[in-house]
């Protein structure tokens, strides 16, 4: 009897804990050397409704800086210290608490934007983009700390050349994908 008494007090006690997800993802994972592309970090709560997070970004390797730093929409609705180009550190409070962003069409909770990192990539290599120092609180009214926050970087490969062997710029690209659509284009037409 004590054995089935012991057990069930661990099982409550497991299911209290709260959890939470900090993501970070990118448009691109494999750029050239001059693109400018964005990483993304996004929060899930798990179980409970969470109000407030902070922590500090940070860029493992030199091929990658980051150019600017946005909140367009983002969850947080009142910054507390906003990170920049000169401070990776960011803490924020979404007033009334998250708990997800509800999906009309199923049942699943999607995490919800924080900010947006506009990167470029200078040299060939491997960065990765992580958080660190993570605090993420509940809103249940003591502002109680989740206890197990998952941490989820970003690694970014660049390379300096196209498949080619050339250096092939974003306006190349764009020169030879009109090209495309104009041979396309004209094929369909003519036939």
């Amino acid at each position: 009897m004590r054995f089935l008494i012991l057990i069930l007090i661990l099982f409550s006690i497991a299911s209290t804990a709260s959890a939470a997800e900090l993501r970070l993802e990118s448009s691109d994972f494999s750029v050239k050397t001059g693109d400018v592309f964005e990483v993304f970090m996004y929060i899930l709560p798990k179980e409970e409704r969470v109000n407030a997070v902070e922590g500090l970004i940070e860029i493992e390797g030199s091929s990658v800086e980051v150019e600017d730093i946005t909140m367009d929409d983002s969850i947080i609705s009142a910054w507390i210290q906003r990170a920049s180009n000169d401070s990776l550190s960011f803490s924020g409070i979404v007033a009334g608490g998250f708990s997800g962003v509800r999906s009309p069409y199923t049942s699943k909770v999607g995490p919800g934007k924080i900010l947006t990192i506009r990167m470029k990539a200078l040299s060939p290599g491997k960065s990765v983009i992580s958080i660190s120092d993570p605090k993420v609180l509940l809103a249940d009214g003591l502002g109680s700390s989740v206890s197990n926050i998952d941490l989820l970087p970003v690694e970014i490969d660049v390379s300096g050349v196209d498949s080619s062997g050339r250096k092939l710029s974003r306006s190349g690209i764009m020169s030879l994908l009109s090209v495309i659509l104009l041979l396309w284009l004209g094929k369909k037409y003519i036939s």
